[in-house]
């Protein structure tokens, strides 16, 4: 059992590498310690987690998508991936997508400001988006 934990301690550092990595901007090295992290505990949600965020971050948006509905399999109500997820539908047009995501954080966290935000930034292109389409039916 001590390989257990010493994997899972050694998957836990790599991640929290990964996310510095993240925060300043080294794609490369939060790949390579994603990768390794990922070897010692495959189906650990925050590296999934993790890795959605920096594909939205760096606007692979359909790759954040991928990632994030992976984690959310395993842990469907997690609010940071549900907005996450939702913030990257968005940005991709997948509206349905991104209001089943927002809907589902809303249950959770009704309050949350940021996912108060990007709902109504939702409803603002999904509205805008059906004027559109229906002034050019016209």
């Amino acid at each position: 059992n001590d390989q257990g934990q010493s994997a899972g301690a050694r998957a836990q550092a790599l991640n929290s590498l990964a996310y510095i990595c993240v925060m300043s901007n080294d794609i490369a090295g939060f790949e390579a310690a994603y990768q390794q992290a990922s070897r010692f505990q495959p189906q650990l949600m925050i590296f999934l987690r993790n890795l959605g965020a920096a594909r939205l971050k760096y606007n692979d948006f359909s790759g954040a998508v991928g990632v994030l509905n992976r984690a959310l399999d395993g842990e469907p109500n997690n609010l940071d991936a549900l907005l996450n997820l939702g913030v990257a539908a968005t940005k991709l047009g997948d509206y349905d997508t991104a209001h089943s995501a927002f809907a589902r954080g809303h249950r959770l966290s009704p309050l949350n400001p940021g996912l108060l935000y990007n709902y109504g930034l939702l409803m603002l292109k999904s509205g805008l988006q059906q004027a559109s389409t229906a002034q050019l039916s016209d």
